[in-house]
């Protein structure tokens, strides 16, 4: 399981980076970067949640 989530957390790690480099690209419309930079942020929650995951089930987080 710990597999799993490893992987998931890689994938959001790699979406986050993708939406991290449409919020700078300055070719972009400036709705299209704030629209960007919210899917970042919601995207950064995943990574978060995927990290957790992943910490559990590999036993640390020191609970």
């Amino acid at each position: 399981m710990a597999d799993d989530a490893d992987r998931d957390f890689q994938i959001q790690l790699a979406r986050l980076e993708h939406a991290l480099g449409r919020v700078a690209d300055d070719a972009a419309e400036p709705d299209q970067q704030v629209t960007a930079a919210e899917q970042a942020a919601i995207t950064a929650g995943e990574a978060g949640a995927a990290f957790d995951r992943l910490v559990r089930e590999s036993g640390g987080g020191g609970q």
